[in-house]
């Protein structure tokens, strides 16, 4: 969406993607959960729906317009995601650094929230239904799809500073409610990770945008979600193993624990922005205290 976007509207693309993607959490949470409630093969059904749907994707992407470097090429050919050699090494280069970071800490929600999330949600809220409680988990595609339009227009230090503080706080709140069982604090750590989300998201997007010029967007933003997708699988295994071996509780409060350092990692390094004569944003890491 913001490699398509025309110039001037990466912020408009930025948040239709983070709507889409609250789209496709809360319709994955609602209709799963139906599917698996009421359905005929409660096991099987909606991968073959998801299925379905990756293949329509896969069709209509095909006929996107293929550029390279804005020419119209009619040669595609996959490519390893790389990073400018302006851009290295990366942990002196605090844009690719905390995009990587802020992306990585909103990714790591999904873990906690979507995976692990869905036992806590069986547990406090005390039905067994799968659709009741994939409802409950939708508060947090519903509250970061909201907050993705509202909040388009933030520049990205001040989304991602505010992403790092909602997602500490809705970890914090992720663990009251299950060391209180508690409904309600759920509710609240469910929607208060979802703005962490979007706001890390869209500060992502915003920041890689405006430091990283139109022809190499696609490489960086490609890298990014790759080490994003990576850390998730590992965190998503450790998580997993422990919840298995020594107990959900355990594994609730060691990734609430984990998102809560990426958050004060990221709003440790808030970047701060300035166009040059050309026009080119160059970023730069401005410490809290």
């Amino acid at each position: 969406m913001v490699e398509f976007s025309a110039e001037g509207q990466a912020k408009r693309a930025a948040s239709i993607t983070a709507a889409a993607q609250a789209f496709g959490f809360a319709a994955a949470l609602l209709l799963g959960g139906a599917l698996t409630q009421y359905a005929p093969w409660p096991t099987h059904l909606s991968f073959w729906v998801l299925f379905a749907l990756i293949a329509l994707l896969f069709a209509a992407t095909w006929f996107l317009p293929r550029h390279v470097d804005g020419q119209a090429s009619s040669r595609w050919r996959p490519r390893v995601p790389s990073v400018p050699p302006g851009l290295r090494p990366a942990f002196v280069r605090p844009a690719f650094v905390l995009a990587s970071i802020a992306i990585l800490t909103a990714y790591t929600h999904g873990v906690l929230i979507l995976s692990l999330g869905g036992q806590v949600a069986r547990d406090l809220v005390g039905s067994p239904n799968a659709f009741v409680d994939g409802a409950a988990l939708s508060l947090f595609a519903i509250t970061s799809g909201v907050l993705g339009i509202i909040a388009r227009d933030l520049r990205p230090r001040p989304a991602v500073m505010l992403g790092a503080i909602a997602s500490a706080g809705g970890m914090g709140l992720l663990a009251l409610s299950v060391a209180w069982h508690g409904l309600l604090s759920f509710l609240a750590a469910t929607a208060m990770s979802g703005v962490g989300y979007s706001l890390l998201f869209l500060g992502d997007l915003a920041l890689i945008n405006g430091a990283i010029a139109v022809e190499r967007r696609g490489g960086v933003l490609s890298a990014v979600y790759l080490l994003a997708y990576s850390s998730l699988g590992i965190v998503a295994l450790v998580l997993g193993a422990v919840a298995t071996q020594r107990g959900l509780g355990l594994a609730v409060n060691l990734g609430a624990s984990v998102i809560t350092l990426l958050s004060l990692a990221t709003g440790a390094c808030s970047p701060r922005c300035r166009p040059d004569r050309r026009g080119v944003r160059h970023c730069r890491c401005v410490y809290a205290g």
